[in-house]
């Protein structure tokens, strides 16, 4: 691989400059982490796994600075490619340079348990160099062979119908609404027009309104049942002359005041995709309309890209064919 001086040569000066500063400020932050874990780690006497919660617990803001160091150096990475200003190949190659330096480090295993961004970074260039092997193994065939030994193909590395998951998914572990989207065949409607407006909608899956109590905090259905029934035990538990004022104002606020969520558009989906939504757990707001036989899913979120933005449905690490996902 080439060093990050010849790599940012062809960048945007201004572009390269920071990314060169992001680079330069994570390695000094692994650096000063790395010296202090030393000295916490110093004594061989202890086993592996108590000298890993003495670090833990000896280096947490050393930890926090290098997490964070690390989280802005990714997404910055991913939004000057979205942009144009880093070409795809020298993003992953950056990054195979990163991780490359921290996989060096006696401490490797720490570093990418902490810094959640660089360990799903890590796995998001191992899909995309194990869907073009013949061309990374030959661009990078030392660090190929690295990080084939981590990320083998197996179920968890997933697509859904063959749509890549953006890079921001695959870190936070949450599919974003493109691939939802081309999963589910999705098709805008008009909700307005005769056709659904005389359909009678049911909810299927999620929550469609918020819930208030005294003090403005909000809840799903599910939470505003528990939180009714833990005021109301507190109640009913309470001691002669005990204020209960505040947790029947909480009471009837839950019970009488709620708000619906706003939803910017209305897509028609299969019924696998509304299934797959709802077997998953996730809040996703999807309608099933009966004269039709349709189901709804109603999107929250308007204006960022859909590859920049994730839905409630978790990467799940039993994920199966059976609702049209595909290994890689």
């Amino acid at each position: 691989m080439r060093n990050i001086e010849e790599i940012l040569k062809k960048i945007d000066k201004e572009v390269a400059q920071f990314v060169k500063n992001s680079y330069e400020f994570c390695s000094l932050k692994r650096k000063a982490f790395e010296e202090k874990a030393m000295l916490v780690s110093g004594d061989n006497l202890k086993s592996m796994d108590e000298q890993k919660c003495m670090i833990l617990d000896s280096c947490k803001d050393e930890l926090e600075c290098l997490r964070g160091a690390y989280d802005a150096l990714v997404y910055e990475m991913d939004v000057y490619r979205r942009d144009g200003f880093i070409e795809g190949d020298d993003e992953i190659e950056i990054i195979c340079m990163v991780i490359d330096e921290v996989k060096s480090s006696q401490f490797s295993s720490i570093i990418l348990d902490e810094c959640k961004s660089l360990r799903g970074m890590s796995k998001s260039v191992w899909v995309i160099m194990s869907n073009n092997k013949e061309r990374y193994s030959n661009l990078f065939p030392e660090f190929y062979a690295l990080i084939q030994k981590e990320f083998q193909p197996s179920p968890s590395e997933i697509k859904l119908n063959g749509v890549e998951i953006s890079t921001c998914g695959l870190c936070e572990g949450y599919y974003d609404y493109y691939s939802v989207a081309e999963m589910a065949q999705a098709e805008f409607i008009d909700i307005y027009s005769e056709e659904y407006a005389d359909a009678n909608w049911e909810l299927y899956n999620g929550d469609d309104y918020y819930y208030y109590d005294s003090d403005g905090h909000t809840y799903d259905y599910e939470s505003c049942v528990e939180r009714i029934n833990e005021l109301q035990d507190l109640v009913d538990k309470a001691e002669e002359g005990q204020d209960t004022t505040k947790w029947k104002e909480d009471i009837d606020s839950l019970m009488y005041k709620c708000e619906p969520i706003g939803i910017c558009d209305y897509m028609k989906i299969t019924e696998e995709a509304a299934r797959f939504m709802k077997e998953s757990g996730s809040n996703e707001i999807v309608y099933y309309l009966k004269e039709l036989d349709a189901y709804i899913w109603g999107i929250t979120h308007c204006g960022t890209s859909w590859r920049s933005v994730l839905t409630s449905i978790p990467i799940l690490e039993d994920e199966t064919e059976e609702v049209g996902l595909e290994q890689v």
